[in-house]
């Protein structure tokens, strides 16, 4: 029923050319451009979610600045070179500066799309403790090759 309720929000970023990906109540903003079209993707994204933010107002909901998050990908290269101030969204008083990492279902994103930083977050949380006696082997010598595990 949400996603019929929030069904506009794909209209809106349609006509603002701005690629929507939509699960459950997470909803991201998309779009591609080349680092001499910058500026004019800033207006186009501000102009897209200030249009969100007063279709959510009309329809009780509240765009959670507090949650939004910018990031803004590419190579390493055009990553470090680009001005951080310049690239942020000016939405009415607020402004969404560009993160380094951001969270996109339960994945780390980060800005010269490499895997380091999620890879560490998941490493850290994921830890094995095997058991202190084994009365029996759980797994023999030649069942092993049919058995494998995976820790993603």
């Amino acid at each position: 029923m949400f996603f019929l309720y929030t069904a506009d929000l794909t209209d809106i970023a349609t006509e603002h050319r701005v690629t929507i990906h939509m699960f459950a109540d997470d909803t991201q903003l998309y779009v591609h451009c080349g680092c001499d079209n910058t500026a004019l993707t800033i207006i186009r994204l501000q102009h897209c979610i200030m249009d969100i933010n007063h279709w959510m107002s009309a329809n009780r909901l509240k765009l959670n600045m507090d949650k939004t998050e910018l990031i803004w990908t590419g190579t390493k290269y055009s990553v470090t070179v680009r001005n951080a101030s310049f690239l942020s969204l000016r939405l009415d008083a607020d402004v969404i500066l560009p993160s380094q990492h951001v969270h996109l279902l339960g994945v780390v994103i980060s800005a010269d799309l490499g895997l380091e930083k999620h890879v560490s977050n998941v490493s850290a949380t994921c830890f094995c403790h095997p058991p202190a006696t084994l009365t029996h082997p759980v797994l023999t010598f030649h069942s092993l090759p049919q058995h494998s595990c995976a820790i993603s």
